[in-house]
């Protein structure tokens, strides 16, 4: 699948096509302006985001211990598979309808959100109600804990929160401003439940305290997403209400996105749940720390993904299969620069980054490195599920997930009884890498895009250079006594700078460059 040649450059080349060509060159181009424009703005949210994130996480894991972030993560996992039931995968569904709405003159947009978010609401009181009658039982029964019992009711209290501020997040970003809801899930409601947790636990110490400060940070984000969409999709602006058949067409996609969705979220959480049934809370605990450390190495698809997702339907739409051709392969070549920097840091300094949560944690470096590489896979595919998703190969992504479910359930059963912690992080690292090879094979086969080239190569040469700098620097900073806080920046900017200089040495590529002017000129 490396694209080991290229079109011959003397082929004839009709006055028709050259002008076709030409028009497909400025939409791509533009195409990279906005996604850059809008990325550059989703990176600030997101870097913020990283460091509440981290300081939220820091805050919780010493205030509780493992055992009591344990019962919290184990609280978590509950109300977000929950949660993903009463979202249905509407959020999903919208971004391939708005677009499609947008395209066709805008009117229906404020009734399809009106009627959907019904549904979610709706959804949400009643297993909210569920989750308190059933929380004793799965308290007993499964995590053999009876104290979580009291954990899993008051997180029911969060569920229509959870699941309004995920329906909403999406429409935000259906609408092509992933930059505002990105501003208030990754950064205003992090940052509210940060500033709420040690204000509340005076009132209500320990798990509780957290949880309810949590559940007020997710609410005022409701309000504001709520405000937002009102202003953007104003009633005076809808010429006709959306039609009968357009409705139910919407929710007909929304089912196997739904599956798409619940599938990721039972991957994304059965190694915990797993672990909760075999391990104590408190390796739960030191294995959630590592796991959501690892989940960094994605912060370049987290932040590309929503903004590509629509435009892949668009240009689905309009059938430009060139630009949707380069805006996959060019999605994939920044998945995988990403990745593989944030992954040569994370390998080269994954006991000083545990760390900084206490010393306890430090016994998940393990989990970490393997969890770490399966993301890397994740990453290194490119958006082929988004693609597929996005094109109308939903039922195939569909089956893949359902794939990927059963062999990473059928291998936490297997090796988590047998190595703990570390048999959860590579049963969530192999099927990842597996699924993830089986998509982008499909995608060729579908499509016959090609998701590399050649030209990967002086990108993978200065990410290796620059791994090799930053691990001798630890090395030496090591051997000379120094401590995790002086070890991580220094090899950390070594690293930084080492990348950057082979970069400019090697030359950046067309789209990069754009990238870049569009970057100064934000």
């Amino acid at each position: 699948m490396v694209a080991l040649m290229s079109p011959p450059l003397s082929s004839p080349v009709a006055p028709s096509d050259e002008l076709a060509a030409a028009d497909t060159g400025a939409s791509f181009s533009q195409l990279i302006r906005n996604i850059t424009r809008q990325g550059a703005i989703v990176l600030l949210t997101r870097g913020a985001a990283i460091l509440l994130g981290f300081a939220v996480t820091i805050c919780v894991a010493r205030a509780l211990g493992p055992a009591g972030l344990g019962r919290f993560k184990l609280g978590s996992v509950v109300v977000t598979l929950i949660t993903t039931i009463c979202v249905l995968g509407l959020d999903r569904a919208l971004l391939r309808y708005i677009p499609m709405l947008e395209t066709r003159g805008g009117a229906g947009i404020r009734r399809l959100l009106l009627r959907s978010g019904s549904v979610v609401f709706g959804l949400s009181l009643l297993f909210g109600g569920l989750l308190v009658v059933a929380a004793p039982l799965i308290a007993d029964r499964y995590f053999h804990s009876p104290e979580m019992t009291g954990v899993l009711r008051m997180f029911s209290i969060q569920i229509p929160a959870l699941a309004l501020v995920r329906f909403l997040a999406g429409a935000a970003t259906a609408a092509k401003r992933i930059d505002f809801s990105s501003k208030i899930t990754n950064v205003f409601s992090p940052a509210l439940f940060l500033l709420l947790v040690p204000l509340i636990a005076l009132a209500y110490p320990g798990v509780f305290g957290v949880i309810t400060a949590r559940s007020f940070s997710q609410f005022a984000a409701v309000i504001w997403l709520v405000l937002f969409l009102a202003r953007r999709y104003q009633r005076v602006q809808e010429q006709s209400q959306v039609d009968i058949g357009t409705f139910k067409s919407y929710l007909k996609l929304s089912i196997p996105l739904f599956f798409i969705v619940a599938g990721y979220q039972l991957l994304g959480q059965t190694d915990t749940m797993v672990l909760g049934y075999f391990v104590s809370e408190k390796e739960v605990g030191i294995y959630s720390v590592a796991a959501k450390v690892s989940a960094f190495v994605l912060i370049g698809p987290d932040i590309l993904l929503p903004i590509v997702a629509p435009l892949f339907s668009e240009l689905n739409e309009k059938r430009d299969r060139a630009s949707l051709e380069a805006l996959f392969t060019t999605m994939t070549k920044w998945f995988c620069y990403s990745a593989l920097i944030i992954f040569a840091c994370m390998a080269i300094l994954r006991v000083e980054i545990l760390h900084v949560f206490g010393n306890a944690f430090t016994a998940g470096t393990t989990v970490l490195l393997i969890v770490a590489t399966g993301q890397l896979a994740n990453a290194l595919t490119g958006p082929t599920g988004a693609l597929l998703t996005m094109t109308g190969k939903q039922k195939l992504e569909v089956r893949n997930v359902a794939c990927l479910v059963l062999i990473n359930l059928l291998l936490n059963l297997w090796w988590v009884p047998r190595m703990g912690k570390s048999g959860a992080a590579l049963s969530t690292a192999v099927s990842i890498a597996l699924i993830n090879v089986i998509k982008l094979v499909q995608v060729y086969q579908i499509y016959g895009f090609r998701a590399y080239s050649l030209r990967l190569v002086k990108g993978l040469m200065a990410i290796g250079a620059a791994a090799f700098v930053g691990y001798l620097l630890r090395d030496v900073l090591f051997k000379v006594g120094c401590g995790p806080y002086t070890i991580m920046p220094a090899a950390a900017f070594g690293f930084i700078i080492t990348a950057a200089i082979v970069f400019w040495l090697f030359g950046l590529e067309k789209e990069d460059r754009m990238a870049f002017v569009a970057l100064r000129r934000r």
